[in-house]
């Protein structure tokens, strides 16, 4: 989408804009939210005049953040809402969140500054260490994601991408490093394992919490989260005539007890032995678990 059509929806702009300068809250409601909730401090400031006490290169370094947050949404609102709420981009947000709350202060009385930084800072220290937590185990899943697709392109040639970017463009990229020699399929990357016959046992199997699958070339790559810290885990493959198993990587998330206790699970699996059919896909965590069969179904032909 061209600049000119952006701007001829200047709700959508907007709305975009507010996301990006509240991109701290991740989600795009929440940024959304955030970013009014920074753009009515500001307005407050300016209607009861209390702006005049603010130091001036804070008020420059706020239109300076400001005006890039209303850049990134004139070059990114084509690419849909999660293109608003990008790592890379919150680092804006963040710098405006701390100079709105340094004006709030500067605007404020003397008394109640010190007491209103205390709680500030042991806030965000307690937000901090509890975001990290519940993030941890969606961050390992994003790191196992990454792996699997760099397996996958260098078995394949094509990559398994999760949301953003589009498949196109991450071949290309990996193509393009690859030709200026900074990077090489096969550095780092696990070969395809082979599937072998078996029959499930009937203990108690895992809940699934999120299942990633790619297939192509006749090569499946695999990125799961199962419930519960599990030292293994075996992908099956059933097409209602013979199970095939195949094993995967396990990796338990990190955190104390009380945190959620979940276990990524990937590999990538070489279907070319397997006979034609449709087959139904599902997970053991090893040690004779039984197996928590998911809604995936794969072709082969």
């Amino acid at each position: 989408m061209s600049t000119l059509d952006v701007l001829r929806k200047p709700a959508r702009f907007a709305a975009f804009g507010l996301a990006a300068l509240g991109g701290i809250g991740d989600f795009y409601i929440v940024a959304i939210a955030t970013g009014i909730a920074i753009l009515l401090c500001w307005l407050g400031l300016a209607v009861t005049g209390r702006w005049r006490r603010v130091p001036p290169v804070v008020l420059a370094a706020m239109l300076f953040f400001a005006l890039t947050c209303a850049a990134i949404a004139l070059g990114r609102a084509a690419l849909g809402a999660e293109a608003a709420t990008q790592s890379r981009y919150r680092v804006y947000s963040a710098a405006a969140i701390l100079l709105t709350f340094a004006a709030l202060l500067r605007a404020g009385s003397a008394r109640p500054r010190g007491i209103a930084i205390g709680a500030a800072v042991l806030l965000a220290a307690i937000v901090h260490v509890l975001a990290g937590m519940r993030s941890m185990p969606y961050m390992i899943e994003l790191a196992n994601l990454l792996q699997a697709s760099r397996d996958h392109y260098a078995a394949t040639g094509h990559g398994f991408y999760p949301g953003f970017p589009p498949p196109e463009f991450g071949d290309y990229v990996l193509r393009r490093a690859r030709a200026v020699g900074a990077y090489d399929g096969a550095r780092n990357a696990a070969a395809p394992t082979m599937p072998t016959g078996g029959a499930p046992s009937g203990g108690m199997h895992p809940s699934i919490f999120a299942n990633h699958v790619h297939v192509h070339a006749r090569v499946l790559t695999v990125v799961g989260m199962l419930d519960g810290r599990h030292g293994a885990a075996t992908l099956w493959l059933d097409d209602g005539r013979a199970a095939f198993r195949a094993g995967l990587a396990a990796v338990p998330t990190m955190g104390p007890d009380w945190n959620a206790r979940r276990t990524v699970v990937r590999g990538s699996v070489d279907l070319a032995a397997l006979p034609p059919g449709r087959y139904r896909m599902g997970y053991d965590a090893g040690a004779g678990s039984g197996v928590a069969w998911t809604l995936e179904m794969v072709d082969l032909h």
